[in-house]
């Protein structure tokens, strides 16, 4: 399986352009994940566009730069009701709202915790607080005992494209991406993450300088 991880598009039309066709050039990846602020001060609705995308699964969370449920509203194609619970194939997805408490949210997705998979996803548009973290670790850690977690999030604009192979989730081993698909001079970046069966791994998609022609989707 193969995740296509984006983040902080921020409605920038450049960056939406570059992600448009990045999503269209994969057909065959079967996942796509976005971890939040998707809006700007003149756009406040993803477009319903991204409904047309072809990978099977689109999961979304909302950031903390304005998205609401009604930045959502045109994406009747993707999840995106937090928090949220979905399995495909071996693997479980979690999406979880940064802004509320994490607390609430897993005792709301307690029964789902309960359907075992190979591997766990999660997407929050930040990286989690130490509460937060010691929180949803305790949870995974009696759930998903020694098997595989990713953990997809934005915000860190710092960081920019980061893959951590070898993160901690309070102390809870994890694979950790970290995108922002609106980085300064190089539009559309995201990370394309794949499930082995026994691991994630992930290659950065390079995205394409600001006012780039770009090539034709296959």
């Amino acid at each position: 399986m193969r995740i296509l991880h984006i983040s902080d598009t921020h409605a920038e039309g450049e960056t939406m352009r570059q992600l448009e066709h990045l999503a269209q050039k994969l057909k065959d990846c079967e996942v796509v994940a976005c971890t939040g602020d998707c809006i700007s001060t003149n756009t406040n609705k993803v477009p319903e566009s991204w409904n047309k995308w072809p990978q099977r699964l689109k999961l979304l969370v909302p950031g903390n730069h304005g998205d609401t449920p009604q930045t959502f509203v045109y994406l009747t194609k993707w999840t995106t009701n937090v928090p949220w619970y979905r399995t495909d194939g071996e693997i479980s997805f979690i999406g979880l709202n940064y802004c509320r408490a994490f607390r609430e949210q897993l005792e709301e997705l307690a029964p789902a915790f309960e359907r075992r998979s190979q591997a766990v996803v999660v997407l929050s548009h930040m990286w989690p607080s130490e509460t937060q973290a010691k929180l949803l670790a305790a949870k995974l850690r009696k759930f998903f005992s020694r098997r595989p977690i990713l953990y997809l999030h934005g915000d860190n604009h710092s960081l920019g494209a980061h893959w951590d192979q070898q993160a901690k989730l309070d102390d809870l081993p994890c694979c950790r991406s970290n995108i922002i698909s609106s980085a300064t001079g190089n539009r559309g970046v995201a990370h394309l993450i794949t499930w082995s069966g026994r691991e994630f791994t992930c290659k950065r998609q390079p995205g394409f300088p600001l006012n780039a022609i770009l090539p034709e989707a296959e």
